[in-house]
């Protein structure tokens, strides 16, 4: 239930922005239609990590609090208020390890017209090796460990 709320409330910022946007003259262009692949790229990370989240939390009840202090860590470690071109390579480079930053990356260029997706191709590629992993790990893992879930729950 919960998922359908917090996709709900990114539509709800996402039509804000447009908002601001609009209010600010700064008009729809073709590379707005790239937010539906950010937002499918966002879905997929979301999936994949809640499958193994879900999994691990029903055989570690405390993993709730592990979970929250990785978002405020990957949060922090996103570059959303800050831009990766503020940091030294050598660190840039480690940040664009997480997922996050793509997606939110993506969103920035889509919004500001600033470019299209095949021009962040590596940064792509990081982030699908990553986003198949978490998927396949979260799956192999459920599949793995649902017939115990009832002599643990």
């Amino acid at each position: 239930m919960e998922e359908g709320f917090t996709l709900f409330s990114h539509l709800i910022f996402l039509a804000i922005s447009l908002g601001f946007f609009l209010y600010h003259g700064v008009y729809p262009t073709f590379y707005w239609l790239q937010i539906f692949y950010y937002m499918f790229c966002l879905s997929l990370l979301c999936a994949g990590l809640g499958l193994i989240t879900a999994t691990v939390t029903v055989f570690i009840p405390d993993m709730q609090n592990v979970v929250n202090i990785f978002v405020q860590l990957f949060f922090w470690a996103t570059p959303i208020f800050w831009s990766l071109s503020m940091l030294p390579e050598k660190y840039a480079a480690v940040l664009a390890v997480n997922p996050m930053a793509y997606i939110v990356q993506g969103y920035r260029d889509a919004f500001l017209s600033q470019g299209l997706i095949w021009q962040h191709g590596w940064d792509g590629l990081i982030f699908w090796t990553l986003t198949i992993a978490l998927l396949l790990i979260g799956i192999l893992l459920l599949r793995k460990m649902k017939p115990h879930f009832a002599d643990v729950l």
